[in-house]
Order: C-alpha cells, then sequence, then structure tokens
C-alpha cells in the first residue's frame, strides 16, 4: 500500500511551520525596510527558529533528516519530472499574468483554476512524497501571496503578486481568503485518506486503486467545475428552479468533462492498480453535477473531490449497475423511510432529506450499523438542541430558519466529513483510523451544533479573538455554557458510538472503548472552538464552510491522537 514516508510528512510540517513564523516576521521586518531587502532575513530567522526548536540545534540530525527527505525525492525523479514540473508551474502563471487583462474575469479565473489543478495531479502521478512536499509548499506560498496581496506594499514583488491574483478574486475574497485555500485543503484531504486505499477484486487480489481515485477527484475539480461555469456563462439558457444562479448546460457540461476525465484516467493509467469503468464513471460524474447544482454556500473545491471520492470507495455504482436485490429491495427503501420520517417530523426539508438519504446510503453499505446508528443520533440530538427554547431564540434572532428544518447547507456542512470517513471503513487496513475519525469529525459537529444551539441562551457571551461582549448568537462568540453545552454534546456523541460498539461487537475490550471515548470528546471539544475561531477571524467564509472547517479540525486532532497510539 502506497504511504507517505514519515520523514517527508515531517518536513511537510516543518515548511507549513515555516509559514507561520515568516509572515508575522515579514510583516514586522516590512515596517523598517523595503519588503524586497526583507524577505532573505525573515526566510532565515524562521529557518533558524525552526532549526533551534524542532531540531534542537542539532546539525547531525537535520543534515540526516535532509539527506532522506533529498534521497526520497530524487527516487522520485526530482531531476527529470520536478524541476520540469516547476517550468510547468511557473510558465502557466507567466501566462495567466499575461492574459490577466486581456481575458474575462471569469475565463481567467477557470483557467487559473486549471493550471494549479493540472499542476496537482501530474504531481499526484508521480509520489505521494512529492504531494505533501508540494502541499505544504503550496500552503506556504497560498499564505505568503495573500500577505502580499493585502500588505498595501508598492514594491515590485507585491505588485507582480497582486497582478496574478487580483483578476482571479470574486467580490467576496478582496477582503477574506481566496477559494485556493479550499483547494489545498481538499487536496490534502485526498492525499491523506483515499491516496493510500486499497481494494480486494473479484479474484482476492488486493489493488491499490486509491492512487487512480485520488487523481480522478483531482482531476474532476480541475476540469469539470471550470468547463460548467464557462459553458453556463455563455450558453446557459435553461436555469434550474432550485438554483437560478446555474442552467442545464452548464451542468451538461460539467457531466461530460467529468466523466470524460475519469475514462481517459482510467485507461491511462491502466486495470493493474483497479478498475473504474464506465458505469462508475457516470455515476461520479452524475453526483458532482448534482451537487454542483444545488443552492449550496460551500465551496466547490471543498465538495467535489470529496464526493467523487466517497461514491467510488463505496461501490455504490456496482451495486446500481448490478441491480443488486439487497441494495434496492432493503437498503434503498429503508433510507427512504427514514428520510421520510426526518421530513414529516420536521428535522430535515426536501433538499436536506435527500442529502442525508444520499449520506446515509453510503455509511451504511460501507460500514454498516455501527456507523449508520451515530448518524441518526446526531440528527435526533442535533433536532432537540434547535428545538430548545425555540421561542426565546426567534425572539433573539438567533433561532434556524423555518422552524429549524434543517436544509440542505447544514446537512453536507455538517455530514460530508464523517460520511467521507466512513466509507474509508470499507478498506480493512483503515478500519482503526476511520473509526476514529468518524467518532472524530461527528463528534466535532454534534459539539458545535449543542454549543451553538444552548450557548446562545448565555446573555453575556464574548467574542473569541476579542474577548468583547457581544449580542447573543453573534458568529464567533463563546460563553462558559457553551462550553459546557459543547462538552455535552462531544461526550454524548463519542458515548453513544461506544455503546453501540459494545453491543454489536462484545469482543472489542474496555480500554479500546475508553481509548475511543478519549479521542471523540477531545476532538469534539477542540473541533467546535476551531469553529468559533475560524467563525471570528475569517468573516468571508459563510456558516456553513466554518462548520465544515470545524468538523475537519476535529477529525484531524482524531488522526493526531491516532498516530499517537491514543
Amino acid at each position: 500500500m502506497p504511504a507517505v514516508d514519515p520523514i517527508v510528512l515531517k518536513a511537510s510540517a516543518d515548511i507549513i511551520l515555516f509559514s507561520f513564523i515568516f509572515i508575522p516576521l515579514l510583516h514586522v521586518l516590512r515596517k523598517k525596510a523595503p519588503l524586497e531587502i526583507v524577505i532573505i532575513p525573515s526566510a532565515l530567522i524562521s529557518f533558524f527558529i525552526i532549526f533551534a526548536t524542532v531540531y534542537g540545534m542539532n546539525v547531525p540530525a537535520y543534515s540526516e533528516e535532509a539527506s532522506q527527505v533529498a534521497k526520497t525525492l530524487a527516487g522520485d525523479y526530482i531531476i527529470y519530472v520536478v524541476i520540469p514540473l516547476a517550468i510547468f508551474l511557473v510558465a502557466g502563471l507567466a501566462t495567466a499574468y499575461i492574459l490577466a487583462r486581456r481575458l474575462s474575469k471569469q475565463t481567467y479565473r477557470s483557467l487559473f483554476h486549471m493550471v494549479i489543478g493540472s499542476f496537482f495531479v501530474l504531481v499526484m502521478l508521480i509520489s505521494i512524497n512529492l504531494v505533501f512536499i508540494t502541499i505544504s509548499i503550496a500552503i506556504m506560498l497560498f499564505c505568503t501571496a495573500e500577505y502580499l496581496r493585502k500588505c498595501e506594499d508598492k514594491g515590485p514583488v507585491a505588485i507582480f503578486v497582486r497582478g496574478i491574483l487580483t483578476p482571479v478574486l470574486r467580490d467576496g475574497e478582496f477582503e477574506g481568503y481566496m477559494a485556493s485555500l479550499f483547494f489545498l485543503i481538499s487536496t490534502l484531504v485526498i492525499a491523506l485518506f483515499l491516496y493510500p486505499a486499497t481494494i480486494r477484486d473479484a479474484a482476492g487480489v488486493e489493488r491499490a486503486v486509491g492512487i487512480k481515485y485520488a487523481i480522478c477527484c483531482i482531476a474532476v475539480l480541475t476540469f469539470s467545475d471550470p468547463s460548467a461555469t464557462l459553458v453556463g456563462r455563455k450558453f446557459g439558457r435553461h436555469k434550474w428552479k432550485r438554483n437560478p444562479q446555474k442552467s442545464l448546460e452548464g451542468s451538461a457540461a460539467m457531466f461530460t468533462v467529468a466523466a470524460i476525465t475519469i475514462m481517459i484516467l482510467d485507461f491511462g493509467m491502466g486495470y493493474e492498480i483497479g478498475h473504474i469503468g464506465l458505469a462508475t464513471a457516470l455515476v461520479v460524474a452524475f453526483c458532482v453535477t448534482l451537487s454542483e447544482s444545488l443552492p449550496l454556500k460551500i465551496g466547490d473545491n471543498l465538495i467535489i473531490p470529496l464526493l467523487a471520492g466517497m461514491v467510488m470507495l463505496s461501490g455504490v455504482s456496482s451495486l446500481l449497475i448490478k441491480l443488486d436485490p439487497y441494495f434496492l429491495f432493503y437498503i434503498v427503501p429503508l433510507f427512504v423511510a427514514l428520510g421520510a420520517l426526518a421530513y414529516f417530523t420536521g428535522m430535515l426539508d426536501t433538499l436536506g432529506t435527500e442529502a442525508a438519504v444520499f449520506f446515509g446510503i453510503l455509511v451504511f453499505i460501507s460500514a454498516g450499523y455501527p456507523f449508520l446508528f451515530p448518524l441518526l443520533i446526531f440528527l435526533i440530538l442535533g433536532f432537540a438542541f434547535t428545538k430548545f427554547k425555540y421561542g426565546y431564540k426567534k425572539s433573539l434572532n438567533a433561532a434556524e430558519a423555518d422552524e429549524g428544518r434543517r436544509s440542505v447547507n447544514p446537512v453536507v456542512a455538517n455530514g460530508i466529513i464523517p460520511t467521507f470517513m466512513a466509507v474509508l471503513y470499507s478498506n480493512p487496513q483503515l478500519h482503526l483510523v476511520s473509526t476514529n475519525l468518524f467518532v472524530g469529525s461527528l463528534a466535532a459537529a454534534l459539539a458545535d451544533t449543542a454549543a451553538t444551539e444552548i450557548g446562545v441562551l448565555h446573555k453575556n457571551p464574548v467574542m473569541m479573538t476579542t474577548g468583547e461582549n457581544v449580542r447573543p448568537g453573534t458568529r464567533g462568540a463563546v460563553s462558559l455554557l457553551g462550553e459546557v453545552a459543547a462538552i455535552f454534546g462531544a461526550l454524548a456523541m463519542s458515548g453513544a458510538v461506544i455503546v453501540l460498539l459494545a453491543v454489536l461487537n462484545p469482543a472489542v475490550p474496555a480500554s479500546a472503548h475508553y481509548r475511543l471515548l478519549l479521542v471523540g470528546v477531545f476532538s469534539g471539544i477542540v473541533g467546535c472552538n476551531a469553529d468559533s475561531f475560524l467563525g471570528a477571524s475569517m468573516r468571508s467564509l459563510s456558516k456553513e464552510e466554518v462548520n465544515m472547517l470545524g468538523t475537519l479540525s476535529g477529525t484531524g486532532i482524531a488522526l493526531i491522537m491516532t498516530l499517537l497510539g491514543v
């Protein structure tokens, strides 16, 4: 099974840490001297700080690790491949800079999107080790570019960066953050969790099909999403009623490009590592096209790769094509009935019900009842928290709309990460990891829901980033009541999973349950507070994007605890 080298993973973390030191230092020194003069000293000081703290000024230890990283990358054709990749990226950005004022904003944005996406697809074709180094460098460059874009420096470096980025920006991104942030996050998630996945074919042979799946996910985002935008803007005459900003013509273009992209990669990469097939390509294309047509307030760069990966890894397409009687006459009716119950009891609206049923089916066919029941418990408890003193919340203008019915946006924001982690359970080698990540993500989602719906009842909340008193319901506000509710939500979610696992699998030792409880509670609390911090500091993000990133933060904590052996 392909896996990232731990030394490379550590080097990637050091690069990201470097950017968090380098940019504040650059900001301080820029006030004393021109940007072009202080860039190199800032980089050297930042490196020295990492060298002193991470390696304890141990030159041999650092040299040995650097040598191992260099050898690993050299084994991945660094001279003959990495340098051409760098030339491709620089040439693409230079071309984009030249064309910036000759193309419309959306055309230029789509071109920019395809250049960056193609670069990551090419890197993924080479090596998982190179992927992580590239992502970490990309995060560093992204953070630096965002600083240079906003720092109002008049020097040539800042002017060049603005010349590349400004024509790409939508209105909400000028003061906020570019959607490229979401592209990097989704690429990182796909590389961490989907890339190493394996499956057993009909003959019992293990195939490292995750490599192909991961590349297809990023390629679909790279080519189909811009195609939908360009075709929709030029030829879109027939609008979707549920989302007038999208057109049937754009959706048709997205479906066609997504299916063709998957089939080309499936054939081009060979079938010895696994075969995707036309049926799966069509189902994936249909699902991502349908999601793109929905009135979602979450960036496509986050949704499309995760959705494509879930559909491919779950094997739902093969069940549809084979007309599996168990799937068609038991699983589907079961979830339709559960969805109808959620709809008629006022928990979900129509689109929210459809999304929840879809996620539930993927979870059930991938991981079974132990993962399904926690989702139902989350839905029930989340609705109970929402309806608690609903009239009072409404008087504060802090209540959920439509009498607490959840629409498709919160369902996707809170459900797509846990569903993705549950689908990973279909790979036997990822049972422990996927269980912990599923619990961590779901605990974070419920902890945040509890903190939001119960914490709003506190009369004196404060803004997390400033400590200033704000009115109840203010985005990014925290309170003691909210923190207590978050702990309760994380405990409730983790405890529910443990009880279900104990009942369904009595052979699991009690020590494993305690560890899972610890992972869930800690991940839930951290994820909830990450949500509050993001809500307070990243005002350009939608509420749903903040929720999804908070859930992802809880997942990350669960991953770290798993790697540490908790």
